[in-house]
């Protein structure tokens, strides 16, 4: 790479820390807004140049909001800032453009890919089942039973029962998306289970 001496140099930061052209900058946090600093280290002046001056693009652009910057003119070492919240309204994983046109000779098109998780749908139970897959509406302490549903997932695996001073953990074993094993525990009352 060669680095265009004198003109505009533009150079983009987020949370004080680098964020080069190219590279992807993921949220952590969904409706945090996180702070981008733009700051010219040419000897000219940068001029942002389209309209709006950050523009998110992409499948899952609505999901990511900006706070425009105040100026669209920055003399040399002089810096402006934008926030970016992300803010999904489905679930799954999420991903949009952001590109920043300037007058820059060498980085006319700023481009950061953003990223950022939406979480999972909560499990949804449609039946329980004994070992010889007939359903069920109750079932003996210790005795292991089958919970079919929707959406089960490993990392959100804790599943309660109904216990006479408060919910009751039980030991549970994921099968698949649609299934998994728990054994009732000593204490579960009559009432709902829950995943």
């Amino acid at each position: 790479d060669i680095r265009v001496t004198g003109g505009p140099d533009i150079d983009i930061t987020a949370a004080s820390s680098p964020v080069p052209t190219g590279s992807t900058y993921t949220f952590a946090t969904p409706a945090t807004p996180v702070s981008f600093g733009i700051k010219n280290l040419g000897v000219d002046e940068l001029k942002l140049t389209s309209t709006p001056n950050v523009v998110v693009s992409g499948p899952d652009a609505s999901a990511f909001s900006i706070t425009q910057p105040a100026t669209a003119s920055l003399p040399p070492n002089t810096t402006t800032s934008f926030t970016v919240t992300f803010s999904p309204t489905s679930f799954g994983l999420k991903s949009a453009v952001l590109t920043i046109a300037s007058n820059d000779p060498d980085e006319s098109a700023y481009i950061i890919n953003l990223a950022g998780d939406g979480g999972s749908p909560p499990p949804q139970i449609m039946a329980f089942k004994d070992q010889n897959e007939n359903e069920i509406t109750e079932a003996k302490i210790g005795n292991q039973i089958f919970i079919d549903g929707a959406d089960f997932s490993t990392n959100q695996l804790e599943v309660t029962f109904a216990g006479s001073t408060g919910p009751i953990p039980a030991t549970a074993t994921f099968i698949s998306a649609q299934r998994i094993q728990v054994t009732v525990p000593a204490g579960a009352a009559a009432g709902e289970g829950t995943v």
